[in-house]
C-alpha cells in the first residue's frame, strides 16, 4: 500500500508488561517479531507469550504508530 515501516527496538513499554505480544500488536497496528529477556538470544515470540519488565522487544510497525508506542 506504499505506507512507510520502521523496524525498531526498544525496551518493552511499561504498559505492556504483564500483556500479551497479541494485546501489545493490537496496541500498535504493528507486529513483534522478537523479544530479548536478559542475556538471552533475541527469541521469536509466540502470540500469548508476555512481556515482562527488562525485555527489549524488536517491531516492524507503521511510521505513524511510533508516537503510539512512545506513549505506551
Amino acid at each position: 500500500d506504499g505506507s512507510l515501516r520502521v523496524a525498531m527496538e526498544v525496551p518493552a513499554p511499561v504498559g505492556w508488561r504483564g500483556r500479551t505480544v497479541s494485546q501489545c500488536e493490537d496496541a500498535v497496528d504493528g507486529r513483534v517479531v522478537g523479544v530479548r529477556r536478559g542475556a538471552q538470544k533475541l527469541t521469536r515470540p509466540k502470540h500469548d507469550t508476555k512481556l515482562e519488565e527488562g525485555d527489549v522487544v524488536t517491531l516492524d510497525l507503521p511510521a505513524e504508530s511510533v508516537a503510539t508506542l512512545r506513549a505506551s
